[in-house]
């Protein structure tokens, strides 16, 4: 049972999040008692009937409301996490941090005024985060300063949500091709129109766009015709990055490569997230490691940036298991290579499954490790984080490149840094205020199905962007 006072009601579902990563089953009786009004401020935590109380200097609720919530809720939880984690004699890597973007809180100290090195100690003294999470944040938000562009640009944002077959660990909205047959041919014709009333008003607001990404899913599930038409569609933008994901070995072929080359595409993804054939009929994924040899052979045919994805902690894998992928994916040398954790979220279908067997939390953290060391001694840079809800052993996804190689966009949408104009169902917009931080999002529909009974709606949606 968890418990909050009413004056903290609004932070709930934050703490529960913390409460999580100690207590996955919440079989433990938490309460927390919350006060700001006195000379003193005041947080008492039962676990079990065992008390923890702490006080803290009052926080002013000014005319800032959205800084007074942000640090009230801080210094909750960073309480609640010391008294967690004396309770169950357990640190947590990235400590109190439940949120998806740490490498945002040391750009809030930039933004205050603190040098680098101090900034960095301040997020890591805050949030209690290990000495090896807060050197790995230092070394990505040091790569980003090197790669970023302060001006006002944004971002393009295309989104494909349709994939072969769904993987079991995947919590997107995205719908396997079989039951998507019936209405790509639909989507693409809806999805150009949005994306061509999006430039109309691009260049009315004389708006310069910096990077363009089309996610999924898997755009390249789509034909090379289709691919084309959404490619010629935004070459008058006149753009310095774009990148289509061709995560599956199984869709990408030479007239589709021809297609994006044609159309100055500079990145792509072809990601295995494992060389073991078992593992990937076992969490869903039809093609085989030797398509994705093939597929990657293909590819650097041609002048791409290319990624790579692993997932750390897949079921059934061992460290040996990943030792072996990470370092067949070193000796292939792509560009890019992302090491995910595998999030165990309501959504995806593992949730549900019987006798799967997961990996347990060492063994995980010697799986990051590992690849932290192999790919830094091999001239790859860490240069993204973004952390996930239910992330096996609450650890994070790192994206690594080669010096020069960084995909900008992902630097730019994980951090806030850009604001970013989404088309296509399940696409979420971002319009981020560069004074006070605040972003207003504007979401389309999920599903294929209402994005295209529903167009005309996501045109107005749109149009409240620009305004």
């Amino acid at each position: 049972m968890f418990v909050v006072c009413e004056e903290i009601k609004e932070y709930e579902n934050d703490l529960l999040d913390l409460v999580k990563l100690f207590d996955v089953d919440l079989k433990t009786n938490i309460k927390i008692i919350s006060s700001n009004d006195n000379k003193k401020g005041f947080i008492k935590i039962y676990i079990d009937n065992k008390l923890y109380s702490f006080e803290h200097d009052i926080i002013q609720k000014d005319k800032d409301l959205l800084f007074y919530n942000r640090e009230y809720k801080r210094v909750i939880k960073s309480f609640l996490y010391r008294a967690l984690s004396n309770y169950f004699g357990k640190d947590l890597a990235w400590g109190s941090l439940t949120g998806i973007r740490p490498a945002r809180l040391v750009y809030e100290k930039l933004e205050q005024g603190e040098d680098f090195e101090n900034a960095l100690k301040k997020v890591g003294e805050e949030f209690f985060i290990s000495d090896n999470k807060w050197k790995l944040l230092g070394k990505i938000v040091k790569n980003q300063l090197s790669v970023i562009k302060k001006d006002n640009t944004q971002c393009l944002y295309i989104h494909i949500p349709i994939c072969p077959t769904r993987c079991i660990y995947c919590s997107f909205v995205s719908t396997d091709f079989k039951h998507a047959i019936e209405y790509i041919d639909v989507y693409v014709e809806k999805l150009l129109k949005e994306i061509k009333f999006t430039i109309e008003r691009i260049k009315l607001n004389k708006i310069k766009i910096d990077s363009v990404y089309v996610g999924g899913g898997t755009p390249s599930i789509l034909s090379s015709s289709q691919l084309e038409d959404i490619l010629i569609a935004i070459q008058e933008l006149n753009v310095n990055e774009i990148t289509v994901e061709c995560g599956r070995a199984d869709t990408i072929t030479k007239e589709k490569l021809d297609v994006l080359s044609k159309y100055k595409v500079n990145r792509i993804c072809i990601n295995p997230q494992t060389f073991n054939d078992f593992t990937l009929k076992y969490i869903g994924r039809n093609h085989t490691i030797e398509q994705v040899l093939d597929a990657y052979k293909l590819a650097r045919k041609y002048d791409f940036i290319i990624n790579m994805d692993l997932i750390a902690g897949l079921p059934n894998e061992n460290f040996e298991d990943f030792k072996r992928s990470i370092d067949m994916a070193v000796k292939l040398n792509p560009d890019n290579i992302t090491i995910h954790t595998l999030s165990i979220k309501n959504a995806g279908l593992i949730k549900s499954m019987n006798n799967v067997k997961l990996v347990d939390e060492q063994e995980v953290e010697k799986m990051l490790n590992y690849s932290y060391n192999l790919l830094c001694d091999n001239s790859y840079n860490p240069y993204y984080l973004y952390k996930q809800k239910y992330m096996l052993g609450a650890f994070e996804n790192v994206g690594y490149a080669k010096t020069g190689k960084e995909c900008r966009f992902n630097i730019y949408s994980m951090e806030d840094l850009k604001s970013i104009i989404a088309c296509g169902a399940g696409a979420i917009s971002k319009r981020i205020n560069n004074n006070t931080r605040e972003i207003i999002r504007i979401a389309n529909v999920k599903q294929i199905k209402d994005y295209i009974e529903r167009f005309d709606e996501m045109l107005e949606r749109k149009k409240s962007l620009f305004n």
